[in-house]
């Protein structure tokens, strides 16, 4: 028997959907869940045109396997992106776990839980970025091309878990090279106050060197933020590689 069209629209619409609910510019709590669905209904009709349903999936076979499968891969796209944006999240955190400004934490209804000041910094300005020099078009390109390299009956890769653990290592040493100016000139800053301290034993570090580090920390943002245009394109380069790789590798390993 061959498979209905609604069929294929609904695994289309499945690998869009949860993708949606990953990405950073969609997984909002502002965003209607309503307006998500919707929108990622359209973009399936429109795929569906586009890539149709003829030799993806083999007669008689299991309709509910192939689902899940459109999941998980939906997810793991999703996931790969939002990992690029939490790096700069993370970077922000960084610096002000350093510098003090921790305790400027407050809960963010949007994510759910504390960020801190630099952290969601960092995170809107990359996140402005990024669809300032159309990189959403890329993605969904790239959830396009996903329907021809990675086609319903593709079988699920074993190793990708692994591949997203090299991934995350990877984020974590670019979130600390971002961060690192700061982190470098806050940890000369405490040499010198430990001197201070030792020399002058009635000077208060604590109470003048917290605001000391402060304004240190957003001196050096301030005067490396206009060289970050160049970081931002570089890593968003290696994004859309990592899209490619992730593609190319289901279809080569599957």
């Amino acid at each position: 028997m061959s498979y209905a069209p609604w069929l294929i629209l609904l695994l289309i619409f499945t690998r869009i959907v949860t993708l949606f609910s990953v990405v950073p510019f969609f997984n909002r709590r502002g965003i209607p869940v309503f307006v998500r669905i919707a929108f990622s209904f359209l973009l399936a009709h429109l795929l569906y045109l586009t890539v149709g349903g003829q030799g993806y999936l083999q007669e008689g076979s299991i309709f509910f396997p192939h689902l899940f499968k459109e999941v998980l891969v939906g997810l793991g796209l999703g996931y790969l992106v939002l990992l690029y944006f939490v790096l700069f999240q993370t970077a922000g955190q960084l610096i002000d776990y350093k510098s003090g400004l921790m305790l400027s934490g407050v809960f963010e209804p949007q994510f759910g839980s504390q960020v801190t000041f630099l952290g969601n910094f960092y995170y809107l300005l990359a996140l402005t970025f990024y669809l300032g020099i159309n990189g959403h078009h890329y993605l969904l390109y790239s959830l396009a091309e996903s329907f021809r390299l990675i086609p319903f009956a593709a079988p699920l890769r074993t190793n990708l878990a692994l591949n997203f653990t090299e991934v995350f290592v990877k984020m974590f040493r670019i979130a600390f090279q971002i961060s690192a100016p700061v982190i470098i000139t806050l940890f000369v800053a405490d040499l010198a106050l430990g001197f201070i301290a030792r020399t002058v034993p009635q000077f208060h570090v604590f109470m003048e060197g917290l605001p000391l580090k402060v304004v240190l920390s957003l001196t050096i943002v301030a005067l490396v933020l206009p060289l970050m245009g160049e970081v931002f394109a570089d890593i968003f380069t290696v994004l859309q590689e990592e899209l490619e790789m992730l593609l190319w590798g289901w279809l080569n390993h599957g």
